[in-house]
């Protein structure tokens, strides 16, 4: 009986040795990015149509890393004037949950990943006479990016999103398609 109590001691302090290792080769993480932002032309039907001008975006996520799959929850706020002389903003704001797949196998410097992600986006319509208002809709994700591996716990990285949303409908109009949002990023990352 005590051979194998000594067994399985063992297998467990094997277990919880390996799981650590694997931990801290990945682990938890976080991710701080922002860069510019390319919104939709916004197309209410009525003659209500805004071009916008290229704008920013600041997000920060929480993650995990297991092996080539990474889990996270990512807060954005995205940023867009209206162009040719119209007054006014969109500024939006995100919720999101990514599964990414990085590809670490490649090179061991240079990690491509992509991702997909769902979650909310509050868009806030402000400071036109004709458009007010604020409106939360279901946001779908999908992100492409690379990370250059500055040390064993640092990442820089480039990173594409595109963000789309469903239709909005503020101040007695709705928009007549969905509303997208193209982004590239700027990223450091720090592993745990």
């Amino acid at each position: 009986m005590k051979l194998k109590s000594l067994v399985i001691a063992v297998a467990a302090a094997t277990a919880v040795v390996a799981s650590a290792n694997v931990f801290a080769a990945h682990g938890m993480y976080v991710r701080l990015g922002g860069g510019v932002n390319f919104a939709s032309k916004l197309d209410f039907g009525t003659g209500l149509q805004y071009d916008m001008k290229t704008g920013y975006n600041f997000t920060g996520s929480f993650g995990l890393n297991s092996g080539a799959l990474g889990y996270e929850a990512e807060l954005g706020y995205l940023h867009n004037k209206f162009k040719n002389g119209q007054s006014g903003s969109l500024g939006t704001t995100v919720a999101l949950v990514n599964v990414l797949y990085n590809f670490e196998d490649i090179n061991p410097t240079f990690i491509p990943y992509v991702g997909v992600g769902v979650g909310s986006a509050t868009a806030d319509f402000d400071g036109n006479a004709n458009i007010t208002g604020k409106e939360t809709k279901l946001a779908y994700q999908a992100l492409v990016g690379v990370n250059y591996k500055l040390n064993q716990q640092a990442l820089l990285g480039l990173s594409y999103n595109f963000i789309g949303t469903g239709k909005y409908n503020v101040a007695g109009a709705s928009k007549k398609d969905a509303a997208y949002n193209h982004g590239v990023n700027l990223n450091l990352v720090y592993n745990f």
